[in-house]
């Protein structure tokens, strides 16, 4: 089983299973500049606030996790093609800091955390799948 995230589309709640690993290629790294916003909470619970009920538009295009008993918000408002080369990047596009994934910035450690975002990453190591309702 994948990582599971869960994203807003049209005012739902939608949940993704991420599968695959990082293959290194670099290309989140240096190849284009992303900008994010993320948010965190360590009391936020979709089951707690009525997971049907509740009113997800102030989260619309926000991607929701749960990892280390903190939840995460991320959301992407641009993938531009402006190289942005990371300083953790050492030789051709490797990550000085892959090893050590627990003291990754959330970004890199995430990342992707929705189908749209490999949209301008075809080298990518991770895939999506939507998750039915009954979690199968």
């Amino acid at each position: 089983m994948g990582f599971r995230f869960w994203t807003i589309e049209n005012g739902e709640l939608v949940q993704y299973e991420r599968t695959g690993a990082c293959t290194r290629c670099g290309q989140c790294c240096c190849t284009h500049t992303i900008r994010y916003e993320m948010k965190m909470s360590f009391c936020f619970d979709k089951y707690d606030i009525g997971y049907d009920a509740y009113d997800w538009s102030e989260y619309e295009g926000w991607s929701v996790f749960q990892s280390q008993g903190i939840w995460w918000f991320f959301k992407v408002t641009s993938i531009e093609d402006i190289p942005s080369r990371c300083p953790s990047l050492v030789g051709v596009n490797k990550c000085s800091e892959w090893q050590n994934m627990d003291t990754f910035r959330p970004i890199c450690r995430y990342w992707p955390f929705h189908p749209s975002n490999l949209e301008k990453f075809p080298e990518c190591g991770f895939r999506f799948e939507r998750v039915n309702e009954e979690g199968e």
